[in-house]
């Protein structure tokens, strides 16, 4: 009897489920049907009571008609359809508009590259090609839609259509996104990767649109919860039938802990494309059990995964979700994924490669670390990012900005800010954030031996002591390819920093086990200390304060007045100074330098002084550049050389006895006085040929080895009225003569007698008559300016050289000489010493 009831009672269920399928293929409603067959179902249950087996099975069939009455309720009407496809026609002109924006930034990035710009002019004809294909799939729509009848048959084949000729426009978005990947990956420019980059998100987004309408023809509308083999079986008729896919709308519940269908859920999942409606997709996984989703692309809402075993989940399609997106317990097949509009949030182990994620809210970490039982979070690659608002450890319950991974060897971000991010197990740590407006403070620590810190941040804005402090090993590299400003301090750890974008530090500069330094944009700083610098190199700093230990070697700066250099220990050995501005006194160490001076505008402002502190330490100098006076003191120099301007200079070693010769290449400064040669106490010096014109000052004094001198450089007279100095042999300073080695032969005046003519003296010396005519010139020009003693002297000794010996020009030329017959111009007080008696030199 049981039996007979048993198998009565299936037969009746085949029957409902026939006549359920014939309500189904109508779209009508039959609540009050349904209504009587779950009273009937209930007798049924309570005739046939004691048989549990059968009292189960009606329960899940009575809860099967239940879910389906809903499904039914729900089926859209004839006038639901006709807005559906007017959606679909508004929605593929969003998609045309979408297509004209990625045209007109494509022609953007045309513009402004040079490698890249024949790809991108064939992606702009792709591109179009693709917008004249939705206007006519749009059109064909429009002429389907005024069409359509009343009845299934029809609306299916145009359903189909619109299927058909949205999967020809997808497959030619893709086609255009592999053309813009080979550019991303052949672009030469961080900045126009980012922009292509986006214009690929900008297609993904399109694509995820596309996928919406493909899914619109196929959409069940409720919750969807499977949980068990029964609703895996409710579900397959209705999901799994699909063609080509289908949306939820509305949330999505799915546990395979107690599910042994795994074939059947298998086509339930892959089914879907979209989940919409702004519901959730929450799926939890079993061990042994995958669930894949090989169609899924979108979720109008959140998704949650609780995953129990490795490759256990796998989104392998999916690229959009608008509200948070978590992941727990084993990492989940979701390499597409691009676009969050919430949270994410990651808790498994092994570490986390998001690599293709470009957009999103927060970033929620769990960190693992290296232990029995624990592999650890090894790796963190974010590198894809354009947009994120934070990154953090410790959950929900860490602070935004801050981020500790204690075991992972790779940390890679995109544009997320940050505040603090630690991993000391890290040999590369890359953090590409670059927006504009840069970030308060940052403190980022890699401090394995060799790490490579790179930071792409552009700026510190938080106040002294707000800081960028980047702490490696003293073996580390630290790259900052795009930091330009900082209003905080700047503290460096690493044995190798590139900053070549860096202008400007408000605070203190405190590099640590930096052996080369090099800051070659950095302008303004508060005081720096390196205190393992070989090399310091900043070629356009004014220097506030540089501290530098018995380590450096050598040194390049804009400009410094030599103190600030503030370690007592400092030893460095050569300076180079790019831009002198100001006083600048040699710091004794120095053994070799180069200075180059920066005109002041006129030459009251060009301040441009070079003093070399007396001692015997610099040996080899060069100026060059705009420097008003520069003065060399140093008993000990072996070189120097002259160029640019250099109005004043004066080499006045007094007791040096190693600068041999000078090679002189400088001008005077125009708008100055003249210019001023002062060469004295050189007493290995041989020889002297001078560069300037406009003679100021002109003294050559003392130098006792000094026989040869060529003064046809001076050319050109300066303007009337100037003052002129001249002297050679005569120490202005000292106020005596201080003869060089000028040899010469001096013959005196022959006086005329009433038969024999006034024969003038000469002075035969090749060296003074290179000057000659330029004296005379002056003379002519402005006789006043040699009217005062002292004004022009000049000594020669004789063929010996013997200066207290044998007779010297000042001793023996004096006069007067004159009669009746002649006048010499020789006056009575020895030597040259007016314009008229250096007339008398050949």
């Amino acid at each position: 009897m049981k039996t007979g009831g048993t198998l009565n009672f299936l037969k009746r269920a085949g029957a409902i489920f026939m006549l359920l399928a014939i309500f189904a293929s109508s779209c009508n409603k039959y609540a009050d049907d349904f209504d009587q067959i779950n009273t009937k179902l209930d007798a049924l249950a309570t005739s046939v009571a004691g048989v549990a087996q059968l009292t189960t099975d009606m329960a899940a069939l009575k809860s099967q008609v239940a879910a389906l009455t809903t499904a039914i309720a729900a089926l859209p009407t004839k006038t639901q359809m006709d807005a559906g496809f007017a959606g679909l026609t508004s929605s593929m002109t969003a998609i045309t508009g979408k297509i004209d924006a990625i045209t007109a930034t494509l022609a953007t990035v045309a513009s402004t590259g040079t490698s890249t710009k024949a790809v991108v002019d064939q992606l702009k004809l792709d591109l179009a090609a693709l917008a004249d294909k939705v206007a006519t799939d749009n059109a064909a729509m429009a002429l389907q839609l005024s069409g359509l009848a009343s009845d299934n048959v029809t609306m299916k084949a145009n359903l189909q259509a619109i299927i058909d000729a949205n999967t020809a426009l997808a497959l030619q978005i893709t086609a255009v996104q592999d053309q813009i990947t080979a550019l991303v990956d052949a672009t030469g420019t961080d900045a126009t990767a980012v922009t292509i980059k986006g214009l690929q998100l900008m297609l993904i987004d399109a694509q995820t649109s596309l996928n919406t309408l493909l899914a619109n023809s196929n959409m069940f509308t409720g919750p969807v919860n499977i949980t068990s083999d029964a609703e895996v079986t409710f579900y397959l008729p209705i999901i799994g039938a699909w063609k080509d896919g289908g949306m939820v709308n509305g949330s999505v519940t799915i546990n395979a802990t107690a599910i042994t269908n795994l074939t059947g859920l298998k086509t339930i999942t892959d089914n879907l494309i979209a989940v919409i409606g702004g519901n959730t997709l929450t799926i939890t996984g079993a061990s042994a059990k995958p669930l894949t989703f090989a169609k899924l692309s979108s979720v109008v809402g959140n998704i949650a995964v609780t995953a129990n075993d490795v490759d256990e989940v796998s989104f392998a399609a999916l690229t959009a979700v608008t509200a948070n997106y978590s992941v727990a317990g084993w990492d989940i097949d979701d390499a597409a994924l691009t676009t969050v509009g919430g949270s994410v949030t990651l808790n498994y182990d092994g570490g986390y490669s998001q690599p293709a994620l470009a957009s999103t809210g927060a970033i929620i970490l769990t960190d693992y670390v290296t232990g029995v039982g624990v592999v650890g979070t090894l790796d963190v690659d974010f590198s894809g990012l354009i947009t994120a608002t934070s990154i953090r450890t410790g959950g929900v319950l860490g602070t935004p900005g801050t981020a500790t991974f204690a075991s992972a060897t790779s940390v890679a971000l995109g544009q997320v800010p940050y505040t603090a991010i630690t991993a000391n197990a890290a040999s590369t740590v890359n953090l590409a954030y670059s927006a504009t407006g840069g970030l308060t403070t940052a403190s980022v620590s890699a401090t394995t031996a060799g790490s490579t810190i790179t930071l792409g941040l552009k700026k510190i804005t938080g106040a002294t002591p707000n800081t960028l402090a980047v702490v490696g090993s003293a073996t580390s590299i630290v790259n900052l390819p795009n930091f330009a400003t900082d209003a905080g301090d700047l503290a460096i750890t690493a044995l190798t920093l590139s900053a070549p974008a860096l202008t400007s530090v408000t605070g203190t500069v405190g590099l640590t086990n930096t052996t080369p330094v090099s800051l070659p944009v950095l302008a303004t700083s508060g005081a720096i200390t390196a205190g393992s610098a070989v090399t310091f190199t900043a070629p356009v700093l004014d220097v506030t304060s540089i501290a530098l230990s018995a380590a450096a070697t050598t040194v390049e700066v804009g400009t410094t007045s030599g103190s600030e250099f503030t370690a007592t220990t400092a030893a460095f050995v050569n300076l180079t100074i790019d831009a002198l501005s100001e006083t600048l006194t040699m710091p004794t160490s120095v053994v070799t330098a180069v200075v180059t001076g920066k005109d002041g505008g006129t030459y009251a402002t060009t301040n441009s002084v070079v003093g070399a502190a007396v001692g015997n330490t610099l040996k080899t100098l060069t100026l060059n550049g705009v420097i008003k006076t520069a003065t060399v003191t140093s008993t000990g120099l072996t070189s120097l050389t002259t160029s640019g301007v250099v109005n004043a200079l004066n080499v006045i070693g007094c007791t040096n006895t190693a600068l041999t010769s000078l090679s002189l290449g400088h001008s005077h400064y125009v708008g100055g006085p003249g210019s001023i040669l002062v060469i004295g106490g050189n007493t290995k010096l041989t020889s002297l040929t001078t560069s300037t014109d406009k003679v100021s000052v002109l003294a050559v004094y003392g130098n006792s080895a000094l026989a040869t001198m060529d003064f046809a450089s001076y050319q050109n007279l300066p303007n009337a009225g100037a003052t002129v100095n001249i002297s050679i042999g005569w120490d202005p300073i000292g106020v005596a003569w201080s003869a060089n080695k000028l040899v010469g032969t001096y013959t005196a005046p022959v006086l005329g007698s009433a038969t024999s003519p006034f024969i003038e003296g000469s002075v035969a010396q090749s060296s003074l008559a290179s000057l000659k005519s330029y004296v005379a010139a002056l003379a002519a020009l402005t006789p006043s300016a040699f009217s005062g003693t002292g004004s022009l002297k000049v000594t020669v000794e004789d063929a010996d050289g013997a200066l207290l010996v044998n007779p010297t020009l000042q001793s023996v030329m004096v006069g007067p000489f004159t009669n009746a017959f002649g006048t010499s111009v020789i006056d009575a007080t020895g030597g040259i010493n007016t314009a008229a008696e250096f007339s008398i030199v050949q």
